[in-house]
């Protein structure tokens, strides 16, 4: 049986007072087109596409939920991989912070399942 194609290619982590950086880089990634000698080459992750989207951030993609822990850990579910936007604010919380350690240090009490392809992008370099 297949696996099912994931919905977003990443989840982009970050804190709210990061939300412009996050905003900038979701855009940059999705409106960036992949050189067209790489599209539709394959590759150990799929065939490269033309282009990168969809990315997930939650200010666009949550609606009002009673249940925002479930539906974040859903979308992480449907993502290819986690792109963490590092930071001071984002190393103080508790979601961002935990998703910016290695795998083997992350909080045991942690119920998020963040995907082992991670990318921390620094603030400083945006």
């Amino acid at each position: 049986m297949k696996a099912a194609t994931p919905k977003y290619w990443a989840f982009i982590s970050y804190s709210h007072r990061d939300e412009q950086v996050a905003t900038a880089l979701q855009r940059a990634i999705e409106t960036y087109r992949v050189p067209r000698r790489l599209v539709d080459n394959r590759t150990a992750f799929g065939e490269v596409p033309s282009r990168v989207k969809p990315i997930f951030r939650d200010r666009d993609e949550l609606c009002a939920s009673t249940d925002l822990k479930a539906l974040v850990r859903e979308a992480l579910a449907q993502s290819r991989y986690l792109i963490v936007v590092c930071s001071p604010d984002s190393a103080r919380s508790a979601w961002t912070g935990n998703a910016a350690k290695p795998p083997s240090k992350r909080c045991a009490t942690s119920s998020m399942n963040w995907p082992e392809r991670a990318t921390a992008i620094s603030r400083s370099t945006c």
